[in-house]
């Protein structure tokens, strides 16, 4: 029989072998939480994980300042509080794509899906 339950930040390290395999990132157990499907020797057989991941978003200039505000100094900004964390950003249009692409950001194949949890 399996059974479900949210694994304790200690059971995190017996995945890394699963993440090393498929070329991910062990997830940091203060800043995700992974609810696991064990079987009855209580291996985890399966997981899925819930983590934060930063984003630095929105952004927001009056038009009028648009050519004024320099995008690179807020990027300064975002990045002087968190060196060395992976961040992303989801741009609104063309013109913020390109203002990533310019602060030296790499833009990944990504889909996305949403959902507020708890509604159908």
């Amino acid at each position: 029989m399996i059974t479900y339950r949210w694994l304790e930040p200690q059971e995190v390290e017996s995945l890394r072998a699963i993440f090393d395999v498929n070329g991910g990132e062990l997830p940091d157990p203060k800043l995700s939480a992974i609810y696991g499907a064990l079987n009855d020797e209580g291996k985890v057989v399966g997981f899925h994980v819930v983590q934060l991941v930063p984003h630095a978003e929105p952004m927001y200039v009056e038009p009028e300042y648009r050519a004024k505000v320099n995008w690179r100094e807020f990027q300064r900004g975002v990045e002087s509080v968190m060196q060395g964390v992976e961040y992303y950003i989801f741009p609104s249009d063309d013109r913020v794509a390109k203002l990533c692409k310019r602060g030296g950001m790499e833009e990944v194949p990504m889909r996305a899906f949403r959902k507020v949890a708890g509604k159908n």
